[in-house]
């Protein structure tokens, strides 16, 4: 590490999502920096998007999920974010039934 810099571990994506441990790789910084880039990206397509966000019953999962909504929401995009954890099919489910 150099200077006053803090290193971060790196973010690694494979076939089924980001998959790392809490604390370890996956962290609020890190989820605040992917869905950063998230937002960017969304926000290069559409001018006004709309993302849900959901969440599973794992430890710190909603803590995760709110920390998400706000970067989110933050850079102008809706946030629809589950009141409650949902599994990733209904997740899916509800982007067709939105058209989002």
């Amino acid at each position: 590490m150099a200077g006053n810099q803090i290193e971060t571990p790196a973010i690694k994506f494979g076939t089924s999502g980001w998959r790392a441990v809490i604390a370890d790789q996956f962290t609020f910084a890190n989820v605040r920096l992917a869905v950063a880039a998230i937002a960017g990206h969304v926000l290069s397509k559409n001018k006004k998007p709309t993302l849900i966000v959901g969440h599973d019953p794992r430890f710190f999962s909603e803590e995760f999920a709110a920390t998400a909504a706000s970067v989110l929401h933050a850079r102008g995009v809706r946030v629809l974010l589950c009141d409650h954890s949902a599994p990733t099919p209904a997740i899916a489910c509800e982007i067709l039934r939105r058209k989002t």
